[in-house]
């Protein structure tokens, strides 16, 4: 039963729960209709995680004070309670947006329009604080604008989850506050809060309403953190000259790093910044000579504290046995850093002894191990790894197993000649660990075996169990010595991979109903596994049955998880984490029919699916975000981009409509139904498709009769392709049936409308198929050797598809069915790759592609020496 139908069942009578309209941090948001009062209301329902941990009677007892609250510009609380173990409470429906919303669209605020709100936010504030309430999560997103006024939300929700749930809530990772907009003393886990932490919150709310951006940014929670603590923000005249001084001055003070410097209330904020205050124009211009005189000591500060931090690494790395329980946190630099440690897949390891790093790096125009000293600092290339790539340390630390074409060979750390351990499928990375000194266990083939380390022959461990949606079993590790943990790779791509246990004892595979991409491996007891959005996730595992516990969120600052959907950490078996942080963003880029790379010259970000629009002025793209997916329009010519969608969840699967009017997507957060809207913003998004439907991704008929889908994994095992016609309404009819584990991805209609050529991997492996549309007629294989991401030319008369990094083109001939004539290697390149989902398009003349070129300017990579300490201290 999911979490609608379980409010809806034990709210019966009380509210009607129409739809996820939200989800944050804490809480879901769900649209409800209140039937005693006969109005709609936002129905928000806590993480159930982070409800366990609170207990119902101390939550509900801390929220009462909430209650109490009545102010124009603050949002009441209507009602609050426990539904079937959920907790939850009611706020009105706001019928207009978030501040988020406006400042997106937006960017900058006209002055007054900024000073006006935050005078009415920091008066809503004096009276809160007045009445011992606190914010503590003040921002955009919880800033509601109802008939052009500020309305705060969650006022004191979050004050309440910290009362009621004390230390254990940072242990679930859930945390208090948000990092663009957290105070210092928020940040560095102070325990005495007050309300000047709201004031420093609203002064960074103001700051971006005037600035156009908070006053500290980063790629990381991490990084924000750090300019907080270090650095000054820049003056708002300097900014924005039409800025008046007394309100860079008072937002300025709010933004002071101690409590005491800010403004003491909400009242004297407003006063300040109304000119109702004392004088402050000569507070502007000491304050500047104050930050000026400062920054020296700061920065000697700063430097003495890494030069500190680097003497006790090398220390503890030394001495291990002399520093039990020690954590230490630091960035890797490697030589060359930005284009080393970017390979697919995951492109290092540490050694058990935690003394040693390898990675892949850079070789000339190919690649190479490399070694990595924690102790000296010293890099050395490993002879003989050359084209090597996804190294794993043997248990001792003196050899090395990696994956060089199809082979999976072994060096010595030191160098040495390549020794041929076992042959690849050109498909597998292998995905392994070295259990013992005997035995590596990897996926192969798709399935999971044990490689004798002396060349013997390999024993199957384990198959992939189709009927349960399992492709392949990938990265497996050890736990305990009796299970192994291994990601059970979905054909509906990276978001739907599960954690699968094997019990090595018994031989069964269990299917966990946990997300994962990547098995970080075991401590102790403790299961640790990486999700698609680079959450750390733990749960510890019955030592006689396997069956995994409660999983929970380990504090780990986003993971990096590459296009293949890798997650880039490695755990040691001496407790070590080495991983990447940030997300891998992409260039845009325009790449002729010989490979060469033109950059469309809009941002850098975590783009996927890029579509051109039929006239060739605008792209549609999916960005990945840390609140999920959203879709963006690119102006080709001024490289402008705006938002299509807004809020959070999953919005994907772009497609024009034939006359470059709208875009089609995917809604997760409407339950994964297929929305469209107008892009010149004439419209609100409506639903094309309703989520029973099922589908992923439309495509549209040239002459708009009929639209095109394929089903996902909600409602069965079958992957069907259908199409019904184009306005949403009547019966689906099939045009290729899936079932019994076989799989149709990616369908693309030819441009007479006559033709599909979709994936499907009924022989074992993708490969590109064309059959008529809609029917009948026999299908055609097209592809041979593999194939994915096919693409139609703009004359129908040849197909485009991937074949691992190689782009293909096949010409074909139509007389009596469809006939592959000729096949031609276009260019190789490292360009992303989707099979689930093309990652590229065709320019509207044919004579280009659109593509994406990983960028990975945001990404830093982090040793967290001893981290399996700070696991069991947060984690007993």
């Amino acid at each position: 039963m999911d979490v609608i139908q379980q409010l809806a069942r034990a709210l019966e009578g009380r509210y009607t729960i129409e739809r996820e309209i939200g989800r944050g941090g804490m809480a879901t948001v769900y649209l409800a209709h209140d039937v005693k009062h006969d109005r709609q209301v936002a129905l928000k329902v806590l993480d159930p995680e982070l409800g366990a941990v609170l207990g119902v009677e101390r939550f509900l007892s801390e929220i009462r004070v909430t209650a109490r609250l009545q102010h124009p510009n603050l949002l009441p609380l209507f009602d609050s309670g426990e539904a079937n173990g959920l907790l939850f409470y009611v706020m009105p429906f706001v019928e207009g947006e978030t501040l988020r919303a406006k400042l997106d669209r937006e960017k900058q605020l006209p002055v007054d329009e900024a000073v006006r709100m935050t005078v009415a936010i920091a008066n809503a504030l004096d009276y809160a604080h007045g009445h011992g309430v606190i914010h503590r999560d003040l921002k955009p997103e919880n800033i509601l604008i109802q008939h052009g006024q500020p309305v705060v939300a969650d006022f004191g929700i979050a004050l309440a989850v910290s009362r009621a749930g004390g230390a254990r809530v940072t242990q679930t990772g859930l945390s208090l506050g948000t990092p663009m907009y957290m105070s210092p003393e928020q940040a560095t886990g102070d325990r005495v809060i007050d309300g000047r932490t709201d004031i420093y919150s609203l002064g960074a709310v103001a700051y971006e309403m005037l600035a156009g951006e908070p006053p500290h940014t980063g790629t990381s929670a991490q990084a924000i953190i750090s300019k907080l603590m270090t650095e000054e923000p820049r003056n708002l005249t300097a900014v924005r000259r039409t800025v008046p001084d007394r309100v860079d001055f008072a937002i300025h003070r709010a933004l002071e790093k101690l409590p005491a410097d800010r403004w003491p209330t909400g009242k004297a904020f407003a006063d300040a910044l109304t000119g109702t205050g004392p004088p402050s124009a000569a507070g502007v211009r000491s304050r500047n000579a104050a930050v000026a005189a400062s920054r020296t000591p700061w920065i000697v500060a700063v430097v003495a504290v890494v030069v500190a931090a680097a003497a006790l690494i090398t220390a503890v790395v030394r001495r291990p046995s002399e520093a039990p329980g020690v954590t230490l946190r630091f960035d890797l630099v490697v030589p060359d850093t930005e284009r080393s440690l970017t390979v697919p897949g995951i492109p290092f390891d540490v050694s058990a002894d935690d003394r040693q790093i390898v990675y892949v790096g850079q070789a000339g125009a190919g690649q190479r191990l490399y070694t990595y000293d924690l102790q000296t600092g010293v890099t050395k290339p490993i002879i003989g790894s050359e084209g090597g790539f996804q190294p794993v340390f043997s248990p001792d630390g003196k050899s090395i197993v990696f994956v060089n074409g199809d082979n999976l060979v072994r060096v010595q750390t030191d160098g040495g000649s390549q020794t041929r351990v076992i042959g690849l499928d050109k498909q597998s990375d292998a995905g392994m660990s070295w259990v013992d000194p005997d035995t590596i266990i990897a996926s192969l083939g798709g399935q999971l075996v044990a490689i004798p380390t002396n060349g013997g022959p390999t024993v199957t461990l384990s198959r992939p169990d189709v009927a349960h949606h399992e492709k392949m079993q990938w990265g497996p590790h050890d736990v305990l010595g009796r299970f192994i943990a291994y990601v059970a790779v979905s054909p509906e791509g990276v978001a739907a991979h599960r954690l699968g246990i094997l019990d090595r004892k018994t031989k069964v595979a269990m299917l966990t109903s946990n997300l994962a991409v990547t098995v970080l491996g075991a401590i102790d007891d403790r299961v640790l596994w990486i999700t698609a959005s680079g959450m750390v996730m733990g749960a510890r595992i019955d030592h006689s049955t396997g069956a995994l516990g409660q999983p929970r969120p380990i504090p780990v600052d986003n993971v990096n998880v590459g296009p293949s959907g890798a997650g880039k950490a490695v755990l040691s078996r001496g407790g070590s984490l080495l991983y990447r942080r940030g997300r891998t963003v992409n260039d845009l880029v325009i790449v002729d029919a010989r490979g060469a790379a033109t950059p469309l010259g809009a941002e850098a970000l975590a783009y996927r699916h890029p579509r051109w629009s039929p006239d060739g002025s605008k792209v549609a793209a999916v960005v990945v975000t840390s609140d999920g997916e959203d879709v963006v329009i690119i102006d080709t010519r001024t490289k402008a981009m705006s938002k299509l969608t807004s809020g959070t969840g999953i919005n994907d699967a772009v497609a024009w409509t034939p006359d470059g009017k709208r875009v089609a997507y995917r809604a997760e957060s409407d339950g994964g139904s297929i929305k469209w809207v107008a892009v010149d913003g004439t419209d609100r998004p409506s639903t094309l498709l309703p989520a029973s439907r099922s589908a992923v991704g439309v495509e549209f008929s040239q002459d708009m009769k009929w639209l095109l889908y394929r089903t996902t994994t909600a409602t069965s095992i079958r992957r069907d392709l259908l199409y019904l016609p184009a306005n949403g309404e009547g019966e689906a009819r099939v045009i290729e049936a899936g079932g019994g584990g076989i799989y149709r991805l990616a369908p693309d209609l030819s441009p007479d409308d006559h033709w599909v050529a979709y994936t499907s991997d009924e022989s074992g492996r993708n490969e590109i198929y064309v059959r008529p549309f809609p029917g009948p007629g026999a299908r055609v294989q097209i592809s041979a050797g593999g194939g994915d991401e096919a693409k139609w030319s703009r004359d129908g008369k040849s197909l485009y598809y991937r074949a691992g990094r190689d782009l293909y083109e096949a010409t074909l001939g139509f007389a009596g069915g469809v006939t592959v004539a000729a096949r031609q290697l276009r260019f190789t390149s490292s360009y992303v790759t989707d099979q689930t989902m093309r990652d590229y398009d065709l320019s509207p003349d044919g004579k280009s592609f659109l593509m994406l070129r990983n960028a990975d300017t945001q990404v830093e990579t982090t040793v967290v020496y001893g981290w399996a300490n700070e696991v069991r201290r947060a984690w007993p």
